[in-house]
């Protein structure tokens, strides 16, 4: 009975250990959310390969794509350049 008790407490002491150093058993999944308002475009530091899709493709197949180094801006962003765009040709 002592070993068992010893045994648990093992088990328990080195799991707390191991989350407290962030160690996992599986694999690790991170989600990382970056709000953006229109007109404040942001620069993407670290270099990372992120799974995207293209809008106009066809065939709608994902594809990897490093994004280092990026500037990105939210699609409302390119709404509001359209509509400059489009009254600054009028207006010549």
């Amino acid at each position: 009975m002592a070993k068992r008790i010893k045994s648990a407490l093992a088990i328990l002491v080195c799991s707390i250990a191991l989350c407290g150093c962030n160690l996992t058993l599986g694999p690790k999944v991170e989600t990382r959310y970056v709000i953006v308002k229109p007109g404040l475009p942001v620069e993407i530091l670290e270099n990372s390969t992120v799974r995207c899709r293209v809008l106009k493709d066809e065939t709608g197949d994902a594809v990897n794509q490093d994004i280092g180094g990026w500037i990105a801006m939210p699609p409302e962003h390119w709404e509001s350049v359209k509509k400059e765009i489009l009254t600054l040709r009028k207006d010549k």
